[in-house]
């Protein structure tokens, strides 16, 4: 009679391996969502990632040299809005990039 020595045999080798194919097929999935995270961004230009609004130098050489970030569009002069709702608007071309701000009313019921 042979005698095992490595690993699981019959119904406990089958669990192992499902265990072990479970376990990856959830790391891969896991590094394809964390790795798409941020090349939008990276591509175009804009500075999504970090999220602290301000322009920073590229902290690494994917990131282009003129890239922007929310707080390039400061300052922002906003106007009445022609209609009722919302009650100001405003709109600013930076880099390429154009912001559109439209404004609401404060948390109400009545709107």
């Amino acid at each position: 009679m042979k005698e095992r020595i490595l690993g699981p045999s019959g119904r406990g080798r089958k669990r192992a391996l499902l265990a072990s194919l479970s376990v990856a097929a959830l790391l891969g999935l896991l590094f394809a969502i964390t790795s798409s995270a941020g090349p939008v961004g990276i591509a175009s230009g804009f500075e999504d990632d970090d999220g602290n609004l301000a322009d920073n130098p590229p902290l690494v050489t994917a990131d282009p040299p003129g890239a922007i970030d929310w707080n390039n569009f400061d300052p922002v002069s906003w106007q009445p809005s022609p209609s009722t709702t919302p009650t100001r608007e405003a709109e600013k071309l930076a880099f390429g990039w154009q912001f559109k701000g439209i404004e609401d009313w404060q948390v109400s019921t009545s709107d």
